[in-house]
């Protein structure tokens, strides 16, 4: 119940989010779902766009936080499984798959991923139609300093 509830949070703040993501991402993203709809047809492109965002993006700054400048050090091995089962549900969910069908444990979260197909498509449509607004893409310092 509580992932269920951290993952619909997370869930929400990215669907409001969306129309801040900087115009480069946007239009990888708008070329994506072109390139896959003209072969695949549109569902296929929804998934194709979600793939990439959470595989690229959201699922690795909740595996290792650190490394994107949202925390000073590694989480706690606790925090860490919980942002670890966090990222296995919104990749689940980004490639429409039921997490309960491999692992019996997440079961409960395949209603999860139902309840929020519409609200996933919808995200991808606005991503796929309108330009996001300019996004302040200033590198944390500890990103900077790390890279340096």
């Amino acid at each position: 119940l509580e992932l269920w509830f951290v993952a619909q949070k997370l869930f929400n703040n990215i669907v409001k989010a969306g129309g801040r993501m900087p115009d480069p991402l946007r239009d990888l993203l708008q070329f994506v779902k072109k390139q896959v709809d003209a072969k695949f047809g549109e569902q296929a492109a929804f998934r194709g766009m979600g793939s990439f965002l959470f595989l690229r993006f959201f699922c690795p700054s909740l595996l290792a936080p650190e490394s994107y400048g949202l925390l000073t050090d590694q989480p706690h091995k606790i925090a860490h499984r919980q942002l670890l089962l966090l990222a296995k549900v919104m990749q689940n969910l980004a490639n429409d798959t039921l997490p309960g069908t491999k692992e019996v444990h997440m079961k409960k979260l395949n209603e999860f991923i139902e309840s929020n197909r519409d609200g996933l498509v919808d995200f991808y449509k606005s991503l796929a139609k309108k330009k996001g607004s300019a996004v302040d893409s200033t590198v944390p310092d500890i990103q900077r300093d790390k890279a340096l």
